[in-house]
C-alpha cells in the first residue's frame, strides 16, 4: 500500500513537532498504562481488561493482508505475584499471545518478572504453485526468560531477554527486546508514542508438513526460503485515544516495523500473493474498559 508507506515519514515528523510544543499545550499527564503497566508495580490482587471492535489494516512479510472489521483485546490480571496478560490485535504496543509470569523483585521504579510467552518462530506454508508460495501463516513457539519494566515520571521502559526457546522446529537462538513509551494529555485527547527494537538470534524460515507428518524446511531452486534473517527489527507506533464515557473510548493508531533481512530481491510469492518487506498496521476502534 504505497500511500500508507509514503505517510509514515510525514506522520513521524508531525509527532516530533507535537512533542516539541507539548509543554505549552498540555493540561496534565495521564497515568502511564500503555507499554509498561503501572499496575505491575504492586503485588496486590488486581486486573484490568479492554475489549474493542473496529477497522484494522495490516500487511507485512509474515501475514496475509488484512483489511476490515476486527475485535481487539487487551488485559492483565495479577494474583499476589503471579500474573497473566494478553494483547491480541490491540493498539497496546505489539500484539502478543497470552503469557504468564511471576514478579521476582520490585521497587519504586522497576519490576522484574520471570516470563513464559510466545514469539514468532516460523511460517507454515499451505500452498505452493510452480515453485512459488501462495499462502503461509505465522507459527509461534514458547519462550522463557526475564523481563524488566521501569517507570520514571511519564517515561516507560521495558527490557526482556528470552534465552530458552521451545519450538516445533529446530530454531535455536535467543530473543530480546527493548522499548520506550510515553503518553501526553491535551484536554481530553491522549496521544501516545512507542519506540521499540527486537533482536532475533534466528531466521524466520518457511516450513511445510512432510508426507510422514514431519515439519520440513521449504526448498526452492536448491535454497531454503527465509522470510527474515536474524537481526534487529525496529518499530514505531503513534496514536491517540478520546474518552466518550467513563468506560467507552475512541482510539486510533499507526504502527510500522522495519524487518531485518526480509525478502527484497527474490520473488518467492506467486503473482497476486506478494508481500511487502516491512510490517504496517493501522486501526481505529471503539474500546470498552472494564
Amino acid at each position: 500500500m504505497r500511500f500508507f508507506k509514503r505517510q509514515v515519514p510525514v506522520l513521524c515528523l508531525t509527532v516530533l513537532l507535537v512533542l516539541i510544543n507539548l509543554p505549552a499545550w498540555s493540561q496534565g499527564t495521564p497515568d502511564a498504562t500503555r507499554n509498561v503497566d503501572t499496575k505491575a508495580f504492586s503485588s496486590a490482587n488486581s486486573g484490568h481488561m479492554q475489549l474493542g471492535v473496529g477497522y484494522l489494516f495490516e500487511e507485512g512479510p509474515f501475514t496475509e493482508k488484512k483489511n476490515g472489521m476486527r475485535f481487539f483485546f487487551s488485559g492483565r490480571y495479577q494474583w499476589e505475584r503471579f500474573f497473566v496478560e494478553a494483547h491480541t490485535g490491540s493498539s497496546s504496543g505489539d500484539s502478543s499471545s497470552p503469557a504468564i509470569g511471576y514478579s521476582l523483585l520490585e521497587n519504586d521504579h522497576w519490576v522484574y518478572d520471570a516470563y513464559l510467552g510466545t514469539t514468532l518462530n516460523f511460517l507454515s506454508v499451505s500452498g505452493i504453485e510452480n515453485n512459488k508460495l501462495t499462502r503461509s501463516e505465522r507459527k509461534h513457539g514458547f519462550h522463557m526468560g526475564v523481563r524488566a519494566s521501569g517507570l520514571y515520571g511519564d517515561n516507560q521502559f521495558q527490557f526482556a531477554l528470552f534465552p530458552v526457546k521451545v519450538s516445533p522446529v529446530d530454531n535455536p537462538g535467543i530473543f530480546a527486546s527493548a522499548s520506550y513509551a510515553r503518553e501526553w494529555q491535551i484536554r481530553n485527547l491522549i496521544f501516545h508514542l512507542v519506540l521499540g527494537a527486537k533482536y532475533r538470534g534466528y531466521d524466520i524460515s518457511y516450513y511445510a508438513n512432510g508426507p510422514d507428518g514431519s515439519i520440513l524446511k521449504v526448498i526452492v531452486d536448491g535454497s531454503h526460503l527465509t522470510a527474515a534473517e536474524k537481526g534487529v527489527d525496529l518499530n514505531v507506533q503513534i496514536g491517540f485515544s478520546y474518552p466518550l464515557t467513563k468506560h467507552l473510548a475512541l482510539e486510533s493508531y499507526l504502527r510500522y516495523t522495519e524487518v531485518t533481512g526480509s525478502e527484497k530481491d527474490i520473488e518467492i510469492f506467486a503473482p497476486g500473493s506478494e508481500r511487502p518487506d516491512s510490517q504496517r498496521e493501522a486501526g481505529i476502534l471503539l474500546n470498552y474498559n472494564f
